[in-house]
């Protein structure tokens, strides 16, 4: 009895982990559905948007990306942006 028990829990407890590990997987490539290939130069620029890009094409890949319209306001970082683009 003691074994079935034993064997049942273990069994359980894989079949959840196993569920778990696949969550994890597809949330993983959800947030990778748009990857883009940015160097990885420090020349900031300000957004349109208030949020500091680490380069030019970091902006780019953002509008396409997420279907957005930012622009460059102005070079540098944005003012009262405390991540300074490293998010």
């Amino acid at each position: 009895m003691k074994l079935t028990v034993f064997l049942f829990a273990t069994a359980l407890f894989c079949a959840i982990a196993n569920v778990n590990a696949q969550l994890e997987s597809d949330d993983y490539e959800e947030e990778d559905e748009c990857p883009c290939m940015t160097p990885f130069n420090w020349l900031p620029k300000c957004g349109s948007d208030g949020q500091t890009y680490p380069n030019e094409e970091a902006i780019k890949c953002q509008n396409e990306c997420n279907d957005d319209r930012v622009t460059i306001a102005h070079d540098g970082v944005c003012e009262g942006d405390a991540n300074f683009g490293l998010v």
